[in-house]
């Protein structure tokens, strides 16, 4: 009769991928605000290919954090 998997291990795992997603964008979206001003200023003063490539690496971080919740 209790052939069917066990409903309460499928729905109690939510929790710890919400907290994961919350951490990574709480702790994300500053960090790399703080890295794209960083490097936005370097490349005002004296640019090298290093840190544009660096920029666009934090650029493409920061929109995937900001589409993060909607995955």
């Amino acid at each position: 009769m209790g052939a069917g998997p066990d409903k309460s291990y499928f729905s109690g795992n939510h929790w710890l991928a919400f907290s994961v997603y919350r951490l990574t964008f709480l702790v994300g979206i500053p960090l790399n605000l703080l890295a794209l001003v960083v490097f936005v200023g370097k490349l005002q003063c004296h640019p090298v290919a290093v840190d544009v490539l660096l920029l666009n690496l934090t650029a493409s971080a920061l929109l995937l954090l900001l589409f993060l919740p909607f995955a």
